[in-house]
């Protein structure tokens, strides 16, 4: 295995594995370092999956950026969600009517995404389809608009 496809798919592999190995030994870790052990490689899988289909030239760079830089944030919320819940008593402050991590979980995991939809959007061209892919898709169009034609006429 020398390709850097193959390393991602090492590294795909290597976080299930974690994943599946914080469940099965999950009785003798805490917790907390569990689930923040599950959420790295959750993140990790997720991260690699993703970012793998980003061109890595400068026509997708910055979306590569802005897409790293969401994954950061998303896993930061998640971690806070994950830090902040056993820390709640009752009679703690509530934050927007419920506990902190419940509020960070209903708004943040919820709403943050769309960063990535609209990143998505933008981007696709520019990050997503390599050139050579974009030419050659438009010839295709072209093809068969010009045989559309024909057919009618």
């Amino acid at each position: 295995m020398e390709t850097h496809q193959d390393r991602l798919l090492l590294l795909v592999v290597g976080f299930a594995t974690v994943m599946l190995l914080s469940v099965l030994f999950g009785d003798w870790i805490p917790v907390l370092w569990q689930s923040i052990i599950y959420a790295t490689a959750i993140m990790g899988v997720f991260t690699v999956l993703v970012l793998r289909n980003i061109i890595s030239d400068s026509r997708g760079i910055l979306i590569w950026r802005l897409f790293a830089l969401g994954m950061l944030i998303l896993f930061v919320i998640i971690l806070s969600i994950i830090l902040l819940d056993p820390r709640f008593e009752p009679g703690d402050p509530l934050l927007l009517g419920m506990q902190p991590a419940t509020a960070i979980m209903v708004f943040g995991t919820s709403l943050f995404p769309f960063w990535f939809l609209i990143l998505w959007v933008i981007g696709f061209r520019r990050a997503i389809v390599p050139q050579e892919r974009e030419d050659h898709l438009n010839e295709l169009k072209s093809d068969i608009l010009g045989s559309g034609d024909s057919d009618h006429g």
